[in-house]
């Protein structure tokens, strides 16, 4: 797998620097599963967007530094468990939530809050600032 590591940063470093995107590195399939039963219509099929496993790669590795970095220089709250390293996030929440409101008797309101497309408020220049 090593053999990869320095073409495969040639390109994350291409696109992160130059803000270029090798094509055959990025493309994009469009495959529509079929739903159970027979279908009627177009309609019925659900499209989704297929990546090559070379993309896949590629946004794991910067994943995993950025993650590094986010946690090395504590940029995102301790409360935001989904977001941490071997956290799964909701469910350990849930629990964590469990025992606090069991440690004071019961009498803890806790509130559900999913804030749709988060992350988009966030510019690439900051991240790329951040790093």
């Amino acid at each position: 797998m090593t053999t990869i590591h320095n073409d495969l940063y040639k390109v994350i470093k291409t696109i992160c620097l130059d803000n270029e995107q090798p094509e055959e590195w990025f493309f994009r399939g469009i495959t529509h599963l079929i739903p159970k039963g027979i279908p009627q219509s177009g309609k019925d099929f659900r499209p989704i967007t297929c990546m090559s496993n070379l993309y896949k790669l590629t946004t794991k590795c910067v994943t995993a530094v950025m993650q590094i970095m986010v946690e090395e220089r504590k940029l995102i709250s301790d409360n935001q468990m989904g977001t941490m390293r071997k956290v799964l996030g909701a469910k350990e929440q849930m629990l964590t939530n469990i025992m606090l409101n069991k440690a004071n008797n019961f009498g803890l309101k806790t509130a559900w809050i999913d804030v749709k497309k988060a992350f988009d408020s966030v510019t690439h220049k900051y991240l790329i600032k951040c790093m």
